[in-house]
């Protein structure tokens, strides 16, 4: 058992910093017009601020041995009345302490490298007083990015401008954004910005970095491309190469070519040119572009004990009527016969038994298909998007560490004709491992339907890259060669294929000039399959 009395301690400490009892450190505060000294003991300031420790072992002592410390930093003296208790009593009251005096504070607490103090000033405004944090955001984003310290402002701030970039990227102050600030944007996978826009941004603000430079790169000697480089060292590796469309790097990449590696420009240009280039570089995640948009309607029954005949059968009883109320019609009365039957659900509302073959077949390796009749697998449902939700929760909520899954995804692109695409995963969804699974079966594919005369086959190629894993996202083939949700919740967006980066033998979307497309998702489904007993 331990017994600890630290209010107790905590007081006897004050006293002793109030009455002055065998001081040895003089601290004077305070300007011209107003001072004040504070005794205090060497021990203590060394014990509980690194900032004491230095300085006091950088002075010397008077004939009464007594150490003289003139605070010339700017700091007022109820602010350093504040720390000074808090360094003898570890505790602050910030009663009738308005927030701009507290955001003060946490700037004095980092001069006396106080980082407890620091993080826990950071949480009450966070927690408390938000509302003059935003009202004061750009003097608080703009402070907190000029000290590293303050992190928990920082991650503040930075969960505002990923939501609404304009803030900053618009602002007359962005060309004077320091560059910490600048890359702790850039970096994040959820800033809700299209990558095109983001190079522009970065391209702005490097040029803004060398006033000399003229505005169009075609003037430009070699000299300005290699310092441009230079000063972009830093915010180049988090740009999201492979994002963006052909036209896009043609129009505004193109012009600063030479400021990127040569591998990654020649990468970049070939696997825009051909699908069946294999990229070297180093491939970033798309980043997840979240859509504004109403939550899904819940497709929860009303009840889980009994279902709507038999509410409509109570509530003629109720009512004691002689037969039951009709659950499409409440004003109409009938029988319990006239009830109709209960439908039997199909197994897919995005493939027929067909398809199930076809995709059995191809798990099997055969080179003809299965029919109907001798299809040897099962599929066992596992989410549909219509009843669980179009999210990549609800799919790792019902698909984690579930092996051997095929997922169907009814689709419709920007030539308003309706597929089905789809992938077969034989290993376990692990949504913990938010990084790539090998799997040497595993495939994608587009079916035929009514539009498409052929299905694709797309086997991997690359085992090593098969299967993405990570919460961020839903169902990921290779790099996103087929992918759910890369971007955002829901339907708008919510499949995308990019063409052949050599994790896949094909590419099974709409061919366009472009790198990838997205896609509307009708419905999807994830199948668990397992071999039928004989």
């Amino acid at each position: 058992m331990t017994i600890k009395h630290l209010e107790k301690l905590s007081n006897n400490y004050i006293e002793l910093l109030e009455k002055g009892n065998d001081f040895n450190v003089f601290i004077k505060v305070g300007n011209s017009t107003e001072i004040k000294e504070f005794k205090a003991h060497s021990v203590i300031l060394k014990c509980r601020s690194s900032y004491f420790q230095n300085k006091l072992e950088n002075i010397i002592k008077d004939v009464d041995s007594i150490i003289k410390i003139d605070l010339k930093l700017h700091i007022s003296i109820q602010q350093f009345e504040l720390i000074i208790k808090y360094i003898y009593g570890g505790f602050i009251s910030l009663e009738n302490l308005d927030a701009q005096f507290i955001f003060d504070l946490i700037l004095v607490a980092d001069e006396f490298f106080l980082e407890e103090l620091i993080e826990s000033l950071e949480t009450y405004l966070i927690e408390s007083k938000a509302h003059w944090l935003r009202t004061h955001f750009s003097h608080v984003y703009k402070t907190c990015f000029q000290n590293i310290k303050l992190k928990e402002l920082q991650k503040w701030c930075n969960s505002i401008l990923v939501k609404y970039p304009s803030i900053i990227f618009d602002s007359e102050d962005f060309n004077s954004l320091n560059e910490s600030a600048l890359i702790s944007l850039i970096k994040r996978d959820d800033l809700q910005m299209e990558e095109i826009k983001i190079w522009n941004y970065v391209i702005k603000w490097g040029i803004s970095q060398n006033p000399n430079f003229h505005s169009d790169p075609e003037d430009w000697p070699y000299e300005n491309f290699m310092t441009l480089k230079d000063t972009l060292k830093n915010c180049l590796p988090h740009i999201r190469y492979f994002q963006m469309f052909g036209k896009d790097v043609a129009d505004y990449v193109l012009p600063y070519s030479q400021i990127l590696d040569i591998k990654l420009w020649k990468d970049l240009n070939k696997s825009i040119l051909s699908s069946d280039h294999k990229v070297t570089s180093i491939i970033l995640p798309p980043r997840i572009i979240s859509k504004s948009e109403l939550p899904p309607r819940s497709n929860e029954p009303f009840s889980t004990v009994i279902n709507e005949e038999h509410a409509a059968e109570i509530a003629s009883w109720i009512d004691k009527n002689a037969t039951a109320y009709d659950v499409r019609n409440p004003r109409r009365i009938i029988s319990k016969s006239e009830l109709p039957p209960r439908s039997n659900e199909p197994f897919s509302t995005v493939i027929n038994e067909e398809h199930a073959a076809e995709i059995a077949s191809w798990i099997d390796k055969n080179f003809t298909a299965y029919n109907v009749r001798n299809n040897p697998y099962e599929y066992k449902l596992l989410l549909r998007g219509s009843r669980d939700g179009f999210t990549r929760e609800s799919f790792w909520k019902l698909c984690n560490m579930k092996a051997n899954t095929v997922t169907v995804i009814n689709v419709k692109g920007n030539d308003n004709i309706e597929r089905i695409f789809g992938g077969y995963n034989p290993v376990e969804w692990d949504g913990s491992k938010r990084n790539y699974v090998s799997s040497k079966s595993s495939f994608i594919f587009s079916l035929k339907n009514d539009k498409i005369k052929n299905s694709i086959l797309s086997r991997v190629k690359r085992s090593i890259g098969a299967i993405y894993m990570d919460t961020r996202y839903g169902v990921y083939f290779g790099n996103a060669e087929l992918a759910m949700f890369p971007g955002n919740n829901g339907q708008n967006y919510g499949c995308r294929t990019y063409r052949d980066y050599g994790y896949y033998e094909k590419y099974i979307g709409i061919n366009s000039l472009g790198s990838g497309q997205n896609y509307f998702v009708n419905e999807y489904e994830v199948f668990q399959i397992h071999k039928k007993s004989k």
